[in-house]
């Protein structure tokens, strides 16, 4: 309860908070960066590849006793106290939905995001957290490596979502130049060009299209169907974040040079490319 109702009002405070802060691209791509390399240190801890305190994070001696303290109480708020306080654990799949509830700039639709986005991970939850409490022996210890395992996956997908939101996709290295040729070329209208696109539930519709340099670029983009992180679209080298609303959407930009530029949702995870020639 206190963890939903926390979700709730403070998603809606970081809705209120999107009128004046806009955090860039690239500041996100480095967050998640740093986020998914203390789940890599976690999950490495866990499975004991990595010795524990070996390269431990210490927060101020105050601060822990108080978490402990609470831990231990009786006092029938003290779980309510916990559960709103892991609005601020570093995750990244919470971190993204923050984001998304920051973009929208309002009280109302970030309380929605965020109430909904724990509603959602609940069951998985208490799933977790009643095997964790009543395992034990080898059953304790199998549990153990399957969370470890589970945070190093989790650790590796946040960091490729932050190292691309970044601007470094390895992805690319591993593409071919006739892969990333493919794609509809633009439709001249006037001085600009125009190309189109759709946001669907299983990503971009083309995924691939093909623009010229130094010419503007009118894109107008479907996002009826867009959910989740996609309801954001973004270019991290130049800067552009755009929220989509349902229906068209139209964003202005000009490629500076020619070869591939991409664009992706707020948590790097639904990706796609210009071929800029």
């Amino acid at each position: 309860i206190g963890r939903l109702a926390s979700y709730f009002v403070l998603g809606g405070l970081v809705g209120v908070l999107g009128k004046s802060i806009t955090l860039s691209i690239r500041a996100t791509g480095y967050m998640n960066i740093i986020v998914a390399l203390v789940m890599l240190y976690l999950a490495l801890s866990i499975l004991g590849i990595v010795r524990k305190g070996s390269f431990s994070i210490r927060f101020p001696k105050k601060f822990t006793h108080g978490i402990a303290n609470l831990s231990d109480s009786n006092h029938p708020a003290a779980p309510f106290a916990l559960g709103a306080m892991t609005f601020f654990l570093p995750c990244g799949f919470t971190q993204s939905l923050q984001l998304v509830a920051l973009a929208s700039g309002r009280f109302a639709t970030g309380a929605a995001i965020m109430f909904v986005f724990a509603l959602g991970t609940l069951p998985s939850l208490l799933g977790m957290s009643a095997i964790s409490s009543t395992a034990k022996g080898n059953m304790s210890r199998l549990f153990l490596r399957f969370s470890g395992a589970l945070v190093l996956v989790l650790a590796l997908f946040n960091l490729s979502s932050g190292l691309t939101l970044a601007g470094i996709d390895f992805s690319r290295a591993f593409t071919t130049s006739t892969q990333q040729a493919n794609g509809p070329a633009p439709i001249m209208n006037g001085s600009m060009q125009e190309v189109s696109m759709k946001v669907t539930p299983a990503g971009y519709e083309p995924k691939n299209i093909t623009i010229k340099a130094g010419i503007p670029v009118r894109w107008n983009v479907d996002g009826s169907q867009a959910i989740g992180c996609s309801t954001i679209l973004t270019i991290p080298s130049l800067n552009i974040t755009k929220p989509l609303a349902r229906g068209e959407n139209t964003i202005e930009f000009t490629a500076p040079q020619k070869g591939q530029l991409a664009f992706m949702c707020s948590m790097g995870m639904v990706r796609g490319s210009f071929t800029v020639l």
